[in-house]
């Protein structure tokens, strides 16, 4: 899909809705000048239960691709590439327990090293009936602890806990990013520019996944 887009000068570009919200770009925005400190280390969080689906393509490794961690974890996977660069290392250990209905990982915990020494875990899951996870993403620096609750950004420092971002009420964007992430596709094509998830910038995250699937 990358070569035919290019051939043709076609503009291509992934859904990773993640990028889009404005909670994610606030919290780019945080780390990119540098105000918190350095960044030591980053854990996120995907915790859920998919209603059993025996028998359907869902549960097949060839047509879904792998598991949960090709499916979902990949978006976060984007988010932490996004925000530090290629990780120099990747592990994972994986299970079925709890999801024995799918042929791939219904459960993966995964260990990162990206580029300056930050670490970075991921806990991806379909197999969690109960939960209470405490952010979708945490983000720990020299200076802080900034977090990814819902659709808002929240702050932990030397001045307590606060909000760096709050959805808006009655925020047009209840499909959390995909309204802006559309909109930001029909502008590249108006505008001849490249989307932000373009297909070789998309395939980043995918490459680390399939290389911790080759590992098994």
């Amino acid at each position: 899909m990358i070569r035919a887009a290019e051939a043709r000068g076609l503009t291509l570009m992934v859904a990773f809705p993640l990028r889009y919200r404005p909670n994610y770009r606030a919290l780019k925005e945080a780390l990119s000048d540098g105000r918190y400190g350095q960044v030591i280390c980053a854990n996120g969080f995907v915790h859920g239960r998919l209603t059993p689906q025996p028998g359907s393509w869902f549960s097949r490794k060839d047509q879904l691709g792998g598991g949960v961690l090709f499916s979902h974890g990949c978006h976060d996977i984007d988010i932490m590439i996004w925000l530090f660069g290629m990780p120099t290392r990747a592990e994972y250990v994986a299970t079925r327990v709890g999801t024995e209905w799918m042929e791939g990982e219904g459960t993966a915990q995964c260990v990162f090293a990206f580029p300056g020494g930050i670490l970075g875990n991921l806990s991806v899951t379909w197999g969690f009936p109960y939960r209470d996870q405490p952010a979708r993403l945490q983000v720990h620096t020299t200076e802080a602890m900034l977090a990814v609750t819902g659709n808002n950004l929240i702050i932990h420092d030397k001045d307590g806990r606060r909000p760096l971002y709050e959805e808006p009420a009655g925020s047009r964007s209840p499909a959390h990013g995909v309204i802006d992430e559309i909109e930001h596709f029909l502008t590249c094509i108006i505008e001849g520019k490249e989307p932000m998830t373009h297909g070789r910038e998309a395939m980043k995250s995918l490459e680390v996944v399939w290389d911790l699937y080759a590992r098994q």
